[in-house]
């Protein structure tokens, strides 16, 4: 009697690993938006309240993914002297704040996106730092 190797599930299988970018995309878009705004309320707090502008300021702005990216969103402080309370000037002291914060979140969402991916049974290597 011959040998016979039979697999079932291979044209549902084609469409899993086919909608599987759009699943991911989907599913990854809260997990960013979730680090974007916790930055976001990690500024504002951080910030002196004299007008409120500048806390005001603080905003996070969704961004258009495109083919090779989960989810982006922009923080921007659009005070105009959020510049010089981050960097300082002549007769001011730089308080970074806004640059560090949005660095340590954009990191946690990377290792959250990249469990999210490996949870799929997926490996993810280099390049998400």
């Amino acid at each position: 009697m011959p040998n016979k190797l039979v697999l079932t599930g291979i044209d549902e299988l084609r469409v899993e690993l086919k909608s599987l970018p759009a699943t991911l995309q989907a599913e990854s878009d809260p997990i960013v938006r979730a680090r974007a705004t916790k930055a976001q309320a990690q500024i504002v707090a951080g910030y002196p309240e004299v007008t409120g502008r500048l806390r005001a300021g603080v905003k996070v702005l969704p961004q258009s993914p495109g083919q090779r990216r989960a989810a982006v969103y922009t923080l921007v402080s659009d005070a105009p002297y959020a510049r010089i309370l981050e960097f300082g000037s002549a007769r001011i002291a730089p308080r970074a704040l806004f640059l560090p914060i949005t660095e340590t979140e954009r990191r946690a969402a990377v290792v959250d996106v990249v469990s999210l991916v490996e949870s799929k049974g997926l490996d993810v290597r280099g390049g998400h730092d």
